[in-house]
């Protein structure tokens, strides 16, 4: 009879200890992945914001960078320096050009696009 009761008390205190066990791993295994696409996600980000910067002339051509909702306005010194065509290929959905300002649609991706190529 004694064994009987071991065992009621032993079988239910493993099965939380599997679920808690199964539980943690889970949890690890999604920190893990989160790490790993952030790194992606940088490196990613590091390669579009050369671009961007390469296609507004240079970072030395860039005096201000302004951002409105869904639009991006960058003051350049140099308009010839800058690739219209390079920034409709990273995304820009309309370009404006009014004197030395340059302003680029770039929909819900402005925001990110403004911090990567602020001074």
């Amino acid at each position: 009879m004694e064994d009987l009761y071991i065992w009621a008390i032993l079988i239910p205190i493993a099965i939380v200890f599997v679920l808690i066990l199964a539980v943690a791993i889970k949890i690890a295994i999604t920190y893990t992945r989160r790490i790993k696409l952030a790194n992606n996600e940088s490196e990613v980000d590091v390669e579009l914001q050369e671009k961007l910067i390469t296609a507004f002339g240079g970072r030395e051509n860039i005096i201000s960078v302004y951002h409105e909702m869904s639009r991006l306005t960058v003051k350049v010194n140099d308009l010839t320096k800058a690739n219209l065509e390079e920034l409709k290929s990273l995304g820009a959905t309309g370009i404006l050009v009014m004197g030395n300002d340059i302003k680029c649609g770039f929909g819900d991706q402005a925001e990110k696009i403004y911090k990567l190529i602020k001074i």
